[in-house]
Parts: C-alpha cells; sequence; structure tokens
C-alpha cells in the first residue's frame, strides 16, 4: 500500500515536471555535459549500475518520456496521449539486473543501520538487523544465481567470489525479495526520520 502511494505522488510530480518543461527552457547550469534524461541524472550510483539508464531507455518511444524509476527494480514510461495527457505505464528491468540493484540496495542500507544502532542497542534500528541479515543472505543467492563466479562485497566490507547457485525460487517468493529491499529502505528511513524528530522535540533550539 505504502509503495504504491509512494508511486503515485511521484508521477504527480512527474506530470508537473514534464509540463514545465515543455513551458520553458530549462536551465542550462543543472543540465551539466551528459543528455541523459532527467530522471537517470538522480539515480544513486552505488545502487543502480551504469547500464540502468540505457536499458529503460530501449522501452520508449520515440513521443515517450522516461519517469520514475524505482529501487524495486522498476520504472515508469509516460506515453503522451492525444488529449495532451500522459498515459503512464508501470515496466520491469530484467531479472539480472533487478538482483543487483537489490542487493546494492539492500546492503547499503544494511550499513546504515548498524551505524544507527551503535547508538541505541536496544532501539529499533538494532531490531531491523536479523530481518536485513535475512534478506541481504537471500538476495545474495539470487546475484549469484545471475552471476556466476560475480563479485560482491559481503556484510564485513570484504570481497567475495559468488558460490554456485542452481536454482531460484518462484516467481512470486522472487518478486518479494526485490521489492522487499526497497520496503526495508522504507522503514529505515521513516524511523529514521521519527527518531530525528524526537530528537529535536527534547532538544528545541
Amino acid at each position: 500500500m505504502y509503495h504504491a502511494i509512494r508511486k503515485t505522488v511521484v508521477l504527480g510530480i512527474l506530470f508537473t515536471a514534464v509540463y514545465m518543461t515543455q513551458a520553458q527552457q530549462p536551465d542550462k547550469s543543472v543540465q551539466q555535459d551528459d543528455e541523459k534524461p532527467l530522471a537517470c541524472r538522480n539515480l544513486d550510483a552505488d545502487v543502480f549500475p551504469p547500464e540502468t539508464c540505457s536499458i529503460a531507455l530501449t522501452y520508449l518511444a520515440p513521443t515517450d518520456t522516461l519517469g520514475w524509476v524505482g529501487e524495486d527494480g522498476s520504472f515508469i514510461v509516460l506515453s503522451p496521449l492525444p488529449d495532451g495527457k500522459m498515459d503512464p505505464k508501470t515496466y520491469y528491468f530484467p531479472p539480472k539486473l533487478r538482483s543487483t540493484i537489490a542487493l546494492n540496495l539492500i546492503s547499503q542500507t544494511l550499513r546504515q543501520v548498524r551505524f544507527s544502532a551503535a547508538d541505541e542497542p536496544n532501539g529499533i534500528f538494532t531490531a531491523m538487523l536479523p530481518q536485513g541479515r535475512d534478506l541481504w543472505s537471500k538476495l545474495l543467492e539470487v546475484y549469484c544465481y545471475y552471476h556466476p563466479a560475480g563479485i560482491y562485497t559481503d556484510l564485513d566490507e570484504a570481497k567475495q567470489r559468488c558460490l554456485p547457485v542452481t536454482h531460484l525460487p518462484n516467481e512470486k517468493t522472487l518478486e518479494g525479495y526485490f521489492s522487499g529491499a526497497e520496503v526495508f529502505n522504507l522503514n529505515y528511513v521513516t524511523f529514521l526520520q521519527a527518531a530525528e524528530a524526537v530528537g529535536r522535540s527534547h532538544n528545541p533550539k
């Protein structure tokens, strides 16, 4: 439910951005030196592999616009309608790419959770760690299935080589792993914001 609401809100923002872009010339200072779509310029390089944008663009017709690119491996393509509105369609990257995005995201989030947990050993962030480690292990198996002998960074920040993985879970379970990495990240961000709000209320300026 939260995931769907988040995409709806972001989609509304994207519609506004598209219309504003059509109405006025963009500031050249924010275009840098590349010609990537706006949705591609803001991707976290620690989560999304370099080929993410080029793969997404293969789904677009000449008149389409690339919209939101999600950390669950989904992305939105906006197609113009005759009445001037935009028709959004959701697509998903191939499983091999999604496995990389999900493993990168859960690894990054776990590092952040461990950092936050160090300040409060009995708090909510410490309670998140077992679930995060379990999901990381499952996503690692998926990643190694798609990347035989691939290199990854383990939870102790050491480089490791994948061991052979011969089978995947069923499609529904696999989808749960991919979306679970994003949900885990969203939960961390939500709890962190709540903790910071409590801290500000206890220590007003």
